[in-house]
């Protein structure tokens, strides 16, 4: 299942990409959570992740802080990014900040914005297999934790584990997904 939708994500033209990212910009923009949020964790986007350079656009233009995730041994760090455009590539190759500047703690953090591979409906996600995330997000209040992915991305249901980390709610080109009904506690 991993192998086969990132398969189709990373051949989506870039085209699709652009559209459907921009669709999921405006569908954040209407989320309480980023419109209250001053700080907000990205990701950079990898294999044909949803951008999010667009997202980091609009939160410096609306003045909140943002932060990139940093590789340090097996966990994640977030500092803080005021220009996309410093990030280096760091461990598997990809962009992240350079050097050390403001890290975010777990708790500063208004909204964390979250990659993965394939979701369910009730916030479970699979991504790379090396739980990074899964570290990262089990100090993370759930309801501040959204991932970010295309429709076809999303499954009625997936495998999850016990140290596999949900997300509260999960952004579409289609709109919103609230994972934090009944079934998804």
């Amino acid at each position: 299942m991993r192998a086969r939708l990132l398969e189709k994500r990373k051949n989506l033209a870039e085209s699709v990409i652009h559209r459907k990212s921009a669709l999921i910009l405006e569908s954040l923009l209407c989320e309480k959570a980023f419109e209250d949020a001053s700080s907000v964790a990205l990701y950079f986007p990898i294999n044909g992740e949803v951008d999010t350079l667009g997202i980091f656009k609009k939160c410096v233009g609306l003045e909140k802080k943002v932060f990139f995730p940093k590789t340090r041994g097996s966990d994640l760090v977030f500092l803080r990014t005021t220009d996309a455009g410093e990030l280096v590539p760091g461990a598997f190759s990809v962009p992240e900040p350079s050097g050390d500047t403001e890290c975010a703690r777990s708790h500063e953090l208004d909204l964390v914005l979250v990659p993965g591979v394939v979701f369910d409906i009730l916030g479970n996600r699979i991504g790379y297999g090396r739980g990074f995330y899964d570290r990262f997000l089990k100090d993370i209040p759930r309801q501040i934790r959204f991932g970010l992915a295309y429709r076809f991305q999303v499954l009625e249901s997936i495998p999850s584990g016990g140290t596999d980390e949900k997300t509260g709610r999960i952004i579409t080109e289609d709109g919103a997904i609230d994972c934090l009904g009944e079934q998804g506690d």
